[in-house]
C-alpha cells in the first residue's frame, strides 16, 4: 500500500487455549472407529498491545494504542465422523486503555456475540466414494488463500456470514459453493445480517500433481448502503496456481483478480495479482 507517511505499527500478544473433550457413553461397538469424543468444548483467549506511531491518513486522529482482548468458547456436538455435528461459538472482543476513540470501531470492537451456529452435515469418513459436506447457519468462511474472504487472524474482530456452504470432493478436484449474507458487526449489540446484502460464488480446486493445486472462483457481492457507504455491487472472478514446498525445491505462487461492477452511481474497476517464490532448504 502506498501512503503519505510512513506508519509504524507494534504489536505484542498472548495466546491462551485450552479444550475439554467429553467421551461418547459406553457401550460403543467392538472395533469401532476412534473417536474424539461427542461433546468438545474450546476456550481461546488472546490479549494483545498495540501501538501505533505515523498515521498514514491525513488528519487522522485515531486512537494510537490499545489493549485488544479477543476471548472465544466454542461447543462442538457430534461424532467428527459421523454425518451429524452441531457447532456454538460465542466471541467477545473488546479495546480497552485507548487513547482516542477509533477511526473503525468494528474492527476492534464486538461485545459479547454469536460468532457461529451452525449444522453441519458429512458424508461419513467410511463411506466409499465423492464426499459431500453442507453447513448450514451462522458459519465463518476461509476460501482459497483466504486474501479474499476469511475468518480473520489479525483483525480483534471477525467476520462472519448467514447462510449455506456445499463441498463436493470427488477424485478430479474440490467444489465449493454458497450462498449467504453477511454479517454486520454491532459493536454492543447483537449481529445480524439483515442489511448484509448477498454475498454467493464458487470455488474449484484441483491438484494436476502432488505438489501443483490450480483454483479458479467466482465471487459476487450485491450490498446494501451502510454507515454512509455507497452501495456495492461486485462481481470478482480470480485464478490460483500453487506449488507446495518441498526442501531443495523451487516453490511458489501466482494469484490473478479481476473485479468489476458498480459503487453507488459509479463504475467500478480493479485487479490484483500476487506472485512469490520461496526455496526451502534442508529440514
Amino acid at each position: 500500500m502506498l501512503a503519505r507517511s510512513m506508519q509504524r505499527r507494534h504489536a505484542c500478544a498472548v495466546l491462551l487455549a485450552a479444550g475439554l473433550v467429553v467421551p461418547p457413553a459406553a457401550g460403543a461397538q467392538p472395533g469401532s472407529a476412534p473417536s474424539s469424543g461427542s461433546l468438545r468444548i474450546s476456550l481461546e483467549q488472546r490479549t494483545r498491545v498495540e501501538t501505533i506511531a505515523d498515521h498514514y491518513r491525513p488528519d487522522d486522529t485515531g486512537a494510537t494504542r490499545v489493549l485488544a482482548l479477543r476471548s472465544r468458547i466454542r461447543v462442538q456436538a457430534g461424532q467428527p465422523t459421523g454425518w451429524l455435528t452441531a457447532e456454538l461459538e460465542f466471541q467477545d472482543a473488546r479495546g480497552l486503555q485507548t487513547d482516542a476513540a477509533f477511526v473503525d470501531p468494528a474492527d476492534r470492537v464486538n461485545e459479547l456475540d454469536v460468532l457461529q451456529a451452525a449444522l453441519r452435515l458429512r458424508t461419513p469418513t467410511d463411506t466409499a466414494g465423492p464426499r459431500v459436506a453442507l453447513d448450514v447457519g451462522r458459519l465463518t468462511l476461509d476460501l482459497g488463500s483466504r486474501r479474499l474472504s476469511a475468518r480473520n487472524g489479525m483483525r480483534n474482530t471477525t467476520n462472519a456470514f448467514d447462510g449455506a456452504v456445499l463441498r463436493l470432493d470427488v477424485s478430479a478436484g474440490t467444489v465449493r459453493a454458497f450462498l449467504t449474507r453477511p454479517v454486520l458487526v454491532d459493536t454492543t449489540k447483537l449481529d445480524s445480517s439483515t442489511k448484509g446484502g448477498l454475498f454467493w460464488g464458487g470455488l474449484l480446486r484441483r491438484g494436476l500433481d502432488p505438489r501443483v493445486t490450480a483454483e479458479g472462483y467466482y465471487l459476487g457481492l450485491h450490498d446494501d448502503a451502510s454507515f454512509g457507504t455507497a452501495r456495492r455491487q461486485f462481481s470478482t472472478a480470480g485464478g490460483r496456481l500453487r506449488v507446495a514446498p518441498q526442501p531443495r525445491v523451487v516453490d511458489g505462487e501466482v494469484e490473478a483478480v479481476w473485479q468489476h461492477g458498480r459503487l453507488g452511481h459509479l463504475d467500478h474497476a480493479a485487479s490484483f495479482l500476487h506472485i512469490q517464490l520461496g526455496y526451502t532448504l534442508d529440514g
